[in-house]
């Protein structure tokens, strides 16, 4: 950005941003960590840029845009003063008092209620969101990770020079784990009240150029469930790739892209998930480092970098979308952590989306920094943060998430009872026309049976002369069609069988004629594929 539109300040050496882009009117505040977490103090500035700023560690900072001043406290809240002087300078403040110099013009001003009202904002802030939340401090070495397990465990895990594994707390071992292997440990993620890991190494192949990759896979877990006990760690199974595999974000999963196929597979080398042609082309048109994978219950879903928002998918037949807002700035997850049974949590630096069973999800504003997600259970989730390991309890917004979750499941719920509702009046539907169709036909066959008896009735009981009575004995019909019947029939002198079409015609109307030439048109064929006309005669 131009330097007119922006600006830089720093409190207890962490950099702060202003910026003030086009199509904004209000200048923007950001914080600059892990990414660019926005302060949004509301309608500031006027469009400008400070005319002056004070800022001092430990304290609140103060930023002047004419007349209008903005007091930023220490945990970010934020109040607004009118200064009735113009063009003032800020050079110093004391105890809610700030001095200012105008010109030759020196003076100071008293912010009174409205500086408790700040420090009574920041006490609140403070409590509400550090002691509230924050449980269960702990504090270690900075290169071990403390992994709390969903049945309440604690497995340390040190990866610095050397491999360790232990339970017991962060200063003291009390189970620690013998024999682990030379190669270093790389954390894979929590499945099911177990830690994976895995080792990679390369070994030379047939092709100098194209050395093979050997895979271990290992997995540990308590020994005493519920509590802590000794560690049991298992090596799960070894395998050679020609390629090496991209693995699933902490998950217990890989996945390889070889001869234009994704396949994922666990570390037993149970395979689960094979996308489609459509799922990997798609996938395939984006970098490495703008999409990730994570799987819960088996189904694989996709996070992926669009525009200035990040997208979150469910791989399934096709791409379901679920679209959580604004989330991630453009940016893909600092930490995850995923069980099969329970919610997602994705941290996006200090911004913490939790997605529920169903997909509805709430979004959590963390206050520590550059922080990792090492277990989750019932609305608390386990951190650390270089060597603070501690417990943030979520609350009200897990309360809330578990409430829209429920609604969603609810509406599911309603929306399948409404499809197998149309389901069934289509069935009915259905089932009314075949049975009415049968019915047609009953009534006909019935109509046949009697015209059948009439004429056996008429041959026995009434003195009338007929060919087709006196001459052919009838076995059966063969066919109904829209014009008349056709019989199967035994002439009484040659004893062949015939098939006999019957058409009742009206002598007043021309139907007579329409049915002769049908005939003559029979009389002129003769092919093996077509029944032989004999004969025809009207009664």
């Amino acid at each position: 950005y131009n330097i007119s539109y922006c600006a830089l300040f720093v409190r207890n050496e962490v950099v702060y941003y202003l910026q003030r882009s086009s199509g904004i009117m209000d200048p923007t505040i950001s914080r600059i960590s892990t990414s660019l977490v926005v302060i949004e103090p509301g309608s500031i500035g006027s469009g400008k840029m400070p005319t002056s700023l004070y800022a001092q560690d430990d304290s609140a900072s103060y930023i002047l845009f004419g007349k209008e001043l903005l007091v930023i406290g220490l945990n970010l809240s934020f109040i607004t003063v009118e200064i009735d002087q113009p063009n003032c300078e800020i050079v110093g403040v004391d105890a809610g008092k700030l001095f200012l110099s105008s010109g030759k013009l020196h003076l100071s001003f008293d912010f009174g209620e409205v500086y408790q009202r700040l420090a009574l904002s920041m006490e609140e802030r403070l409590k509400i969101e550090e002691l509230k939340a924050v449980k269960d401090v702990e504090t270690g070495p900075d290169e071990v990770t403390r992994y709390t397990l969903t049945n309440g465990a604690h497995i340390f895990f040190r990866n610095d020079q050397c491999n360790e594994l232990y339970s017991g707390t962060c200063k003291s071992k009390e189970y620690l784990v013998n024999g682990l292997p030379s190669e270093q440990l790389i954390f894979a993620g929590e499945l099911n009240n177990e830690l994976y890991f895995y080792t990679k190494a390369s070994k030379k192949s047939g092709f100098p150029t194209m050395p093979d990759t050997r895979y271990n896979f290992y997995k540990c877990f308590c020994e005493n469930i519920d509590r802590q006990g000794p560690i049991v760690f298992q090596k799960i199974c070894e395998i050679l790739s020609p390629a090496p595999f991209w693995f699933l974000y902490r998950q217990p999963y890989f996945y390889d892209d070889h001869d234009g196929i994704i396949t994922i597979k666990s570390f037993d080398l149970q395979q689960f998930a094979l996308l489609s042609e459509a799922d990997v082309k798609c996938i395939k048109y984006y970098a490495h480092s703008t999409y990730m994978f994570f799987v819960r219950n088996k189904i694989v879903y996709f996070v992926q970098l669009y525009a200035a928002d990040t997208t979150i998918s469910r791989i399934s037949r096709n791409l379901v979308i679920i679209e959580p807002g604004p989330i991630g700035h453009g940016n893909l997850p600092t930490s995850l952590y995923v069980q099969d049974d329970g919610a997602i949590y994705l941290l996006f630096g200090r911004e913490l989306l939790v997605i529920g069973m169903n997909l509805a999800f709430v979004s959590v504003k963390i206050y520590q920094h550059n922080c990792e997600i090492v277990g989750a259970f019932e609305g608390k989730i386990f951190l650390s943060s270089g060597s603070l390991h501690f417990t943030y309890d979520l609350g009200e917004k897990y309360d809330e998430m578990l409430k829209l979750d429920e609604q969603h499941k609810n509406d599911e719920r309603q929306h399948r009872i409404i499809l197998l509702e149309e389901e069934k009046n289509q069935l009915q539907h259905t089932l009314e026309q075949q049975n009415n169709e049968r019915r047609i036909r009953v009534m006909e066959m019935d109509r046949l049976k009697k015209s059948i008896s009439d004429i056996q009735f008429a041959k026995d009981n009434v003195p009338f002369s007929s060919k087709f009575s006196k001459d052919y004995y009838v076995h059966g019909i063969r066919g109904i069609g829209g014009s008349g019947c056709v019989f199967e029939v035994e002439n009484t002198f040659d004893e062949c069988k015939y098939a006999v079409k019957r058409i009742a015609v009206d002598p007043i109307d021309d139907l007579i004629t329409k049915a002769l030439r049908e005939v003559r048109a029979m009389a002129q064929l003769d092919h093996p594929g077509i029944v032989r006309y004999n004969s025809t005669w009207i009664e």
